[in-house]
């Protein structure tokens, strides 16, 4: 993953559950905040590694078309489609 896609989505996971997580691992682990409905594990390692990134720049899911507009407004047309139409 990374920055510009759509963090998961918590369904039926209860706030006591991510509580109680939380104080599990307050002991053991800094980024406790990170464990939160929503947050992706890439998101967990972007506050671990804040200053090493790597950026996509090859994308092979969708044909060309497809991953135009977010070419040009997330990756300033840096991304790299490899993936040919069928």
């Amino acid at each position: 993953g990374d920055s510009k896609q759509v963090s998961p989505t918590a369904v039926g996971v209860s706030e006591t559950k991510i509580k109680d997580l939380q104080t599990m691992m307050n002991q053991r682990y800094k980024y406790v905040e990170m464990i939160l409905p929503g947050k992706s594990i890439f998101d967990q390692a972007k506050a671990c590694y804040a200053d090493a990134t790597v950026t996509l720049t090859q994308h092979f899911r969708c044909v060309p078309k497809c991953i135009e507009f977010s070419n040009k407004q997330f990756y300033h047309d840096g991304l790299q489609p490899r993936r040919l139409p069928p």
